[in-house]
Parts: C-alpha cells; structure tokens; sequence
C-alpha cells in the first residue's frame, strides 16, 4: 500500500465518523430540560393532582378487572385440543426411480423448483441455488432424499459425460405421495 492510498483511507474513515455521529447527544439534554421544567413547582398543584390520580388509578384498575375477564373467556393453549396423527413436521423421504437412461456414464442433479421455463423447447431449468442431492446416472437407480412437504416440483438435471449425448432436464410435479419414477426415453 503506498502513502496515498493510506491517507485516502484514513480521510474517508474520519469522514464516516464525522457524519455517522450527527451529534444526537445535544438533543438528548436539550429534551431532558424541557421536561423537567414541564413538572408543576407548587404543592398544591401536586396534592391536587394526587388525589385526581387515585380516582383515575381506581377507574383503570375497574377498567382493567373487567379487561381480565374478557380475556379469560378466550381459548388458552390448555384448550386447543389437535388431532392423535397431528405433527408439524413437513417434511418426507421421497424415492425417485431413474430409468431410460441413454448412456450410464453421467451424473444426475437433483433441484427443487424452477429456476427457468423456456416455452419454445417446453423445458424447466433448474433453480442452481436449490440443490438437493446429485448421483451417477444408472438406469434403476433409487435416489431417495428428505424434501420439505411444501415444494410442489423437482428439476432434475442429467450431465452426461460422453460427448456425443446433451445434457436433459425433466420435470417432476410432487403430488404428496413417497414414489416417483423419471424416465428419459
């Protein structure tokens, strides 16, 4: 780093502390003094208030007995009653069986969602950033893998390493149940 670069980085950090601090703590004080000049200095100003403070202390607290009420007859979590078979998880183990293959040598990639339609060819790309698993491309091969019960499609990519064949995407529509079969042919 030469001497200019330095300077240039000290200068523009002295600059981001001059404006970053904006000079909020003489606004604090000036508030402060407000208020407490705001308070009443005679005595009786305050007896007077005090009783006026109990009277409403005793409307509120009335106020707040009958909010309690009201609150005690809505349902607590003691009441909720869910079903034997209920479970939040929402995640399930899910099989897909590879058959059609047109050459073993390859490699499967497994995504959830779409990242891209082309309607011009009909084909669903995959959203890159949603992998989920990846295997050899062997015709019956089982992929078994966790998938959240809320995705609704997988993307499956096949990238063969035989240069005569391009790589395929199909796409899987999950419908809930734990099998599905993805065939090339």
């Amino acid at each position: 780093m030469n001497s200019k670069s330095i300077f240039f980085s000290i200068y523009i950090i002295m600059l981001i502390g001059l404006f970053g601090c904006g000079g909020e703590g003489e606004s604090v004080s000036s508030n402060s003094a407000t208020e407490s000049n705001a308070q009443p200095t005679n005595s009786n100003a305050n007896n007077q208030g005090s009783s006026q403070g109990s009277e409403s202390s005793n409307d509120e607290a009335k106020e707040s007995d009958s909010d309690n009420e009201e609150s005690s007859k809505s349902p607590t979590s003691h009441d909720l009653v869910a079903a034997d078979d209920f479970n939040f998880r929402t995640d399930q183990a899910v099989t897909v069986n590879v058959s059609g293959l047109p050459v073993e040598q390859g490699k499967l990639v497994f995504y959830h969602g779409f990242g891209f339609y082309d309607e011009t060819s009909n084909i669903h790309y995959p959203a890159y950033e949603n992998r989920l698993t990846s295997s050899f491309a062997i015709n019956g091969t089982e992929v078994t893998m966790q998938v959240d019960g809320n995705w609704q499609h997988f993307t499956i990519e096949w990238l063969p390493m035989n240069a005569n064949f391009n790589e395929v995407y199909r796409a899987i529509e999950l419908d809930g149940s734990n099998n599905y079969s993805l065939s090339f042919e």
